[in-house]
Order: C-alpha cells, then sequence, then structure tokens
C-alpha cells in the first residue's frame, strides 16, 4: 500500500472517531479532489461548493456510521461525491436543463481544459492544444477514466468502484481510449516527454 493512502487512511479513521480538529484535517485533505472532480462533471463552481458542503457536512452528522476500514477513502469518497452530485442535479430540474444540452445526461459532459494539463516548459504550447485536442476526441466516459487515472492517480479497481462498475469495464475503457490516442495523427506530432504525460 503506497504511504499516500496509509496517510488517506489514517486520516479517514481519525474523522470517524475524532473531533473538529480530525474533521478540519479531513475536510483539508479531501476538498480540493472532490471539488476538482466536481467541476469537471457539472463546469458550475457555486452549485459544486453547495453539494460539497452539504456532503462534507453530511459526512460529519454520520461519521460514526461510515464503514471503519475504506481501502481507498479518495475513491470511496469521489464515488459518494459523484452520487450526490448527480443526485442533486436530478432533483433541481432547472440547473439540469442548463448543464445538460443537447439531451446528453450529465455525466456525459465532462471536459478536460487546458488548464488539467501540465507540461513545464512554454514551448510545449503547442503539445497541449494537441493534447487537449486528442482527450476531448474520447467519449466522456473514457475522459472521465483518463482524469480519474492520470490526474486524480486513482487505481483502475479504485475507477470501478467510483463508477460502480466491473474492473474489466473500465480496463476495457482506458484500453481504448489509450489506443485511441496513441493511433491519433496529432499523436506523432508530441514530444516524447509529452506522450509520457498522457500514458
Amino acid at each position: 500500500m503506497a504511504q499516500k493512502d496509509r496517510g488517506h487512511q489514517a486520516i479517514w479513521i481519525s474523522f470517524r472517531t475524532g473531533g473538529e480538529k480530525d474533521f478540519s484535517r479531513f475536510f483539508s485533505a479531501f476538498y480540493c479532489p472532490l471539488f476538482n472532480y466536481g467541476l469537471k462533471l457539472v463546469g458550475d463552481e457555486e452549485f459544486v461548493k453547495d453539494v460539497i458542503q452539504d456532503f462534507f457536512l453530511y459526512l460529519y452528522e454520520h461519521r460514526a456510521r461510515l464503514s471503519e476500514q475504506v481501502d481507498s477513502p479518495v475513491s470511496y469518497l469521489l464515488a459518494s461525491f459523484r452520487r450526490k452530485l448527480l443526485l442533486e442535479i436530478r432533483r433541481d430540474k432547472a440547473r439540469q436543463d442548463r448543464l445538460v444540452t443537447n439531451q446528453r445526461s450529465v455525466s456525459e459532459v465532462f471536459v478536460i481544459g487546458k488548464e488539467d494539463i501540465i507540461i513545464k516548459e512554454e514551448s510545449e504550447e503547442l503539445n497541449k492544444a494537441i493534447i487537449l485536442q486528442l482527450l476531448n476526441e474520447l467519449s466522456p466516459r473514457q475522459r472521465e477514466i483518463i482524469y480519474l487515472k492520470f490526474y486524480q492517480n486513482l487505481s483502475i479497481r479504485e475507477i470501478a468502484d467510483v463508477f460502480s462498475i466491473s474492473y474489466q469495464v473500465v480496463a476495457n475503457h482506458l484500453y481504448r481510449a489509450l489506443k485511441k490516442l496513441r493511433k491519433h495523427e496529432a499523436a506523432k506530432r508530441l514530444t516524447y516527454s509529452s506522450l509520457r504525460m498522457l500514458f
């Protein structure tokens, strides 16, 4: 188990049994990954902030009933937050109409932007644009899986838990996405370091 995972598990355990200080530590550790993921799903910053506040309040009020041992607190929280976010969107019909266009479901709106792509050198600006083009040609589910795998550093098992689907389905989506990215003509114009960032 990675050091980061052990740290997250320690924060999880202290949150479940501790007080406000432990909650503050828990909130600080998990707010950013949840906020960034929510923003990718719906693109409405204020809505995501509202839902995430309700989500953390719910977790705090029900912390004694949460599972004691969670293999990956990050994937557990991402999955729970995703369900909460989608439930809140379904409850708010007006918001759903604004967020969902062309008869697509909310889970199909997932977008990866330039700010998500970290490439160190300024001369790599063209590479950012190419990578962005490549990623946005993937299906929304494939983009979301790429985001969870490479930006949230989740394992395939953890991603399967987030979506409540099998390991194999996630592996298939990831394989197809990477294969499509590697085959794309634009990928041939990328530098080696940029390609390594993608895969």
